[in-house]
């Protein structure tokens, strides 16, 4: 029963961001915004969003209840995974690929609701400089939601070299 109420929130979320996104298009000016490509683009934030959040679910257990829909917790957590692609850290845990579509995904949710996030225009410049290829901020990114968390192993000390990253990309993302 609890994880019918889960699959509602996930959906009811999907389809206001959809339905936004799509009001939006016709609200605003520019034409590069493609109806078609917002519901793809709401699916595959539900897959990844799904596949995060039951990797949290292991570790929040204790918390009463663990609502599916996007949290700024969850936000934290996929930029957090990100990091690891670009940073040295004794200890990672966690890796979602910083991926063009990725960020792009998660910059969608975060201007959906960054007004609801305590730290949402920093996690837009965040992911705008990402998105134009600039992962120069990697490491202070890192800490700052490292230290959010409660962080106390794994800080960040350093960008990873080109080969580092490579060899990251290949261990963690084989394709």
């Amino acid at each position: 029963m609890r994880v019918l109420k889960y699959v509602g929130i996930i959906l009811g979320i999907l389809v206001i961001l959809v339905i936004g996104a799509y009001g939006a298009y016709f609200f605003m000016s520019d034409d590069s915004v493609d109806p078609v490509e917002l519901t793809e683009i709401a699916e595959q934030i539900n897959e990844r969003e799904t596949q995060v959040t039951e990797e949290n679910l292991k570790e929040e257990d204790s918390e009463e209840e663990t609502e599916l829909d996007m949290k700024e917790k969850y936000v934290q957590t996929y930029i957090h995974h990100m990091t690891h692609q670009h940073i040295k850290a004794d200890k990672k845990w966690g890796n979602v690929e910083s991926s063009p579509q990725n960020i792009a995904s998660l910059l969608t949710i975060v201007q959906a609701n960054q007004d609801v996030y305590e730290h949402g225009d920093y996690y837009i410049e965040v992911l705008a400089l990402w998105q134009q290829g600039n992962f120069d901020n990697a490491v202070s990114v890192h800490n700052f939601i490292w230290k959010l968390k409660g962080g106390t192993v794994g800080r960040a000390t350093r960008l990873l070299t080109e080969e580092e990253k490579e060899a990251y990309l290949k261990m963690n993302f084989p394709n």
